[in-house]
């Protein structure tokens, strides 16, 4: 399970959290020899298992996040109507927002 610092969302439902940022800090380190930049990037513990899912294929990455998620819903003790993922921005051969 990743440690997490649920964010409160606002929106036309009664009540709606991000688990954390994705992201801590990221800083420009120059760029490749085909002019892509290269960034140092720091990730909160759930950022970097879903940058593993999403970009590196890891599916290992999936289990703590499911545990993560669960834990999260099940300590409020809600009726939950919906989980709802940001839907994927491009097509892969492997959809980890389906997953």
């Amino acid at each position: 399970m990743a440690t997490i610092s649920p964010i409160r969302i606002k929106g036309d439902w009664d009540d709606g959290y991000a688990l954390d940022s994705h992201i801590v800090k990221s800083r420009l380190i120059g760029y490749d020899e085909h002019g892509h930049a290269q960034w140092d990037t720091v990730r909160t513990e759930l950022g970097e298992l879903l940058y593993q899912l999403k970009y590196g294929g890891d599916r290992s990455a999936l289990a703590p996040i499911v545990l993560t998620v669960s834990t999260f819903l099940e300590s409020r003790k809600w009726e939950v109507d919906i989980v709802a993922p940001v839907p994927p921005s491009i097509i892969r051969h492997f959809q980890p927002v389906a997953v």
